[in-house]
């Protein structure tokens, strides 16, 4: 069961008070295992698991 510190960390992310990076480290920081952070990036709407970057054709 996910203590308060858990909580707060998933509740800020989930409300986008927290960049994905940040998550990621304070997760991580807190125990949270690769494919329970992974699951949670996942859940956020409208998230995606990386950056866009244009793309570059120019040889």
């Amino acid at each position: 069961m996910p203590d308060s510190r858990t909580e707060k960390l998933l509740d800020q992310f989930l409300r986008g008070a927290m960049s994905r990076r940040a998550f990621m480290r304070r997760a991580a920081a807190a125990g949270l295992s690769a494919p329970a952070i992974a699951a949670v990036l996942a859940a956020k709407p409208g998230a995606s698991l990386a950056q866009d970057a244009p793309a570059d054709f120019s040889g």
